[in-house]
């Protein structure tokens, strides 16, 4: 059982690398994007929070970005320099950022025959975060985006409530490619 377990929670962090590379390349027009692990602690420390929520009967996953609004506005100046970026444009940003985070992973899951729901995206004051516990039957990661000397910090937790989700997930190729399909913001 814990082989699958882990099985299974490393095709989820693969997958999350993944989507999360891919968004932000195609989003910030940009190569250079890297992608690692970091300590959960860190992330109540994040002076905002962005998150939504992945649903179905057998599994439950919230996943969130923590960031800095200085940090996304020198990100977006970059990306569109000739735009001008308030704090709740900056918010609404990651809030869609987010959602197609998790419109990817839903989509994904789907390879995986995970049929999901999907919240809207909620906007949260980063310190928020230690509301969100820790339990030993949840999978929870961070990681971190890096570009051009800026990071966003990301979080997952992944909640399993069928040990036939495990087998899924493990057996499952999460990474398939698929039709591509381009999404752009209004």
């Amino acid at each position: 059982m814990k082989e699958l377990i882990e099985k299974s929670n490393e095709n989820v962090k693969n997958l999350m690398f993944t989507v999360i590379k891919q968004i932000t390349e195609q989003k910030f027009n940009a190569q250079d994007v890297v992608v690692n692990e970091v300590d959960t602690d860190v992330l109540k420390f994040s002076e905002q929070m962005a998150l939504i929520l992945l649903n179905g009967p057998k599994l439950r996953m919230f996943f969130k970005f923590h960031f800095a609004i200085s940090e996304v506005k020198e990100l977006l100046s970059i990306r569109f320099p000739k735009e001008e970026f308030n704090d709740d444009r900056v918010k609404d940003y990651m809030k869609e950022l987010c959602n197609l985070v998790a419109g990817k992973l839903k989509t994904k899951l789907s390879n995986a025959a995970l049929k999901m729901g999907q919240s809207l995206p909620i906007g949260l004051i980063g310190y928020n975060e230690i509301f969100f516990r820790k339990e030993s039957d949840k999978y929870y990661f961070g990681f971190e985006v890096e570009l051009a000397g800026h990071r966003v910090l990301c979080s997952i937790s992944v909640e399993y409530t069928d040990d036939d989700v495990l087998q899924s997930l493990a057996d499952a190729d999460l990474l398939a490619e698929e039709e591509s399909e381009d999404v752009a913001f209004l």
